[in-house]
């Protein structure tokens, strides 16, 4: 009896081993549940996906009210836990219909999602629309919910030269470069005693820097010191707060251009010699890997080829990371994949553009994200989007909506000053 009372904890045991293994090491679940509000079912599609090749760790959920699906996509994972939504508050009136999850621990994981005109709005851009709907979002606070989470932090400010910084705006773990004219400014939460530090990197101020990029967590530009070429390149460590130089045996002529960053590699056509070149920052060193014999590689969303090199030549062969095409918008992009990705749409409005996010497995439901005034200078940190709108540099995220980073009155006055941005990974 003892024998076969020791094998049943044994086996008991074993089995909640598996169970554990399953729901932390898993691929993740897919399950389907009701929650009954007043005079209304919500139908909740939950997916998480978990230790998945490629994909994000991330919760997918679909939310169905009266034949109206509310999507939401979070990086938050819930301890893995399935049937994370405790409630789901719902509101309409004749302009909206709203829903408020309410998850379980009444974690705050969205703003209040609200369709107006076929398009999904969260609350914080349409506050001051509808007396109902304010009504609706106070009652909200008795489950968590709290508008300041949405509210721009810019009451603290750091100003140096030409540059405002907002810290209490600043992310953990991601570490931003600003350039100015004579190196770069360093902006994080780690800097000792402050949240600025200048890399002084010229002699003298450079005010037309075309050969500056970031490869991983590397700055990395051109000496602008020299005249017509250059054997030299100045690497920053965005982390760290360090400079150091890369040599290169033979000339590069100031006619090149940076076409991308891949895998923390730098990639620069030099027109002048016809040569493509790889920079690694990290180990310090410069591989020619194209020319006129054997072309050159060709970077085109996830897929390498191989182009001639007068494709270079007559106008700027760029990497392309992200875009993917479209007729109705002025630019789309694909960033991450299928489970938990999203579309980026860029709709031209003005003198500036809106911008647009749907999941990749539902493009028909998109959400409005913000305005900025260049499309080419967006940066995509997980599920942090940075961007320019003027003179400010802002990102925008689910559970904090807007958020100023940096004001510099260089940026109308000089296209070339550009903003860097890196996630370190706990």
């Amino acid at each position: 009896m003892k024998r076969i009372l020791g094998m049943l904890v044994i086996l008991c045991m074993f089995y909640l081993i598996i169970q554990i293994g399953f729901k932390y090491l898993g691929s993740g679940h897919t399950i389907n549940y009701e929650i009954k509000g007043n005079n209304y079912l919500v139908e909740i599609n939950e997916r998480a996906t978990l230790n998945t090749k490629g994909e994000e760790n991330s919760y997918y959920f679909t939310f169905t009210i009266n034949n109206t699906i509310f999507p939401l996509l979070t990086y938050q994972t819930f301890h893995k836990n399935d049937r994370v939504v405790q409630n789901v508050e719902y509101f309409k009136n004749e302009n909206y219909e709203c829903i408020y999850p309410i998850f379980k621990k009444e974690e705050q994981v969205t703003d209040i999602l609200c369709y107006y005109d076929g398009i999904l709005y969260n609350y914080h851009d349409l506050q001051n629309k509808s007396g109902e709907l304010e009504k609706f979002a106070k009652d909200m606070e008795e489950y968590g919910y709290d508008f300041n989470h949405f509210v721009d932090n810019i009451e603290k400010e750091v100003a140096e030269g030409p540059i405002i910084t907002y810290p209490g705006n600043l992310v953990e773990n991601h570490y931003i470069g600003v350039d100015n004219y004579d190196g770069i400014y360093l902006i994080n939460n780690y800097i000792k005693n402050k949240t600025l530090y200048n890399i002084n990197i010229f002699s003298q101020d450079s005010y037309d820097r075309t050969i500056d990029a970031k490869a991983s967590r590397y700055y990395i530009t051109a000496d602008y010191s020299s005249t017509y070429d250059f054997s030299t390149f100045y690497v920053v460590d965005l982390v760290y707060n360090t400079k150091k130089t890369i040599e290169y045996h033979s000339s590069i002529s100031f006619n090149s251009y940076i076409q991308g960053s891949i895998e923390g590699f730098l990639y620069l056509f030099d027109r002048e010699s016809k040569k493509q070149y790889k920079i690694d920052p990290k180990a310090g060193n410069i591989v020619e890997i194209g020319n006129e014999e054997i072309g050159m590689k060709y970077y085109d969303l996830g897929k390498w080829d191989t182009r001639k090199v007068v494709d270079a030549l007559n106008s700027n062969l760029y990497f392309n990371l992200y875009t993917v095409k479209s007729n109705e918008y002025e630019r789309v992009d694909k960033v991450g994949n299928s489970l938990s990705g999203y579309y980026y749409y860029y709709k031209k409005s003005g003198n500036a553009y809106e911008v647009y996010r749907s999941t990749i497995k539902d493009q028909d439901v998109k959400t409005y994200l913000f305005r900025t005034t260049n499309i080419n200078e967006v940066e995509y940190l997980k599920d942090y989007i940075y961007y320019k709108e003027g003179n400010y540099l802002r990102y925008y995220h689910d559970m904090t909506g807007i958020r100023t980073i940096v004001y510099d009155k260089e940026f109308e006055f000089n296209s070339s000053l550009h903003y860097y941005t890196y996630y370190l990974a706990k």
